[in-house]
């Protein structure tokens, strides 16, 4: 197996367990309706799911794409 296979797996994993625990978060959103995660990486303050993708926002609500981080940003969020 390639190292680009194990990491984009790696990276479908991440994704899909940050998606699960958005949907289990209690945590509102302050910008849309639905739930987050609060996090502090960056100029973002929260990570939600809109149209069925991962999404970064900002403290001003504007929308990022979860590409802005790398994996291992995300991996952090996953394990805090």
């Amino acid at each position: 197996m390639s190292f680009k296979k194990q990491y984009r797996d790696l990276e479908m994993q991440v994704h899909s367990s940050l998606k699960e625990k958005i949907l289990t978060s209690n945590q509102e959103s302050d910008h849309i309706d639905g739930v987050c995660l609060k996090i502090k990486t960056g100029e973002y303050t929260e990570l939600t799911i809109i149209n069925d993708s991962l999404t970064l926002l900002n403290h001003n609500g504007s929308h990022f794409s979860v590409f802005n981080l790398d994996l291992e940003e995300l991996i952090d969020i996953l394990e805090k």
